[in-house]
């Protein structure tokens, strides 16, 4: 999640932690409540996102690289396009093998503003 709205990029994490949605039938999962400012966007993203094997076949680092460039793309209204862009350009090749699901989403104000 990024707050826009403020001026300044922030990110929070949001999850609960716990079995994988979907993984096991009848089960429980935790939840929580955050609240979202005017001017954030939430990005949701799958494991497929970050879970990327570099050119030199190590792994990407999900805190020292992934973040920073989604607060990089944050502003930019096509930035689950140009993640994507990215994730293919540092792959070991462009074709990546899990799949790649992001989404921002936008929250607004009173009246769409």
């Amino acid at each position: 999640m990024t707050g826009l709205g403020t001026g300044a990029l922030q990110v929070g994490r949001l999850g609960t932690g716990g079995t994988i949605i979907g993984g096991l039938s009848d089960i429980g999962y935790p939840s929580r409540s955050v609240e979202v400012r005017p001017g954030s966007r939430l990005f949701v993203y799958c494991d497929g996102a970050f879970e990327i094997e570099l050119q030199d076949g190590s792994r990407l680092d999900f805190d020292g690289v992934f973040v920073p460039r989604v607060m990089a793309a944050a502003v930019d209204p096509e930035a689950p396009v140009a993640m994507l862009t990215w994730a293919q350009s540092i792959h070991r090749n462009p074709d990546l093998e899990d799949d790649f699901s992001m989404m921002a989403i936008e929250f607004t104000g009173p009246g769409g503003r």
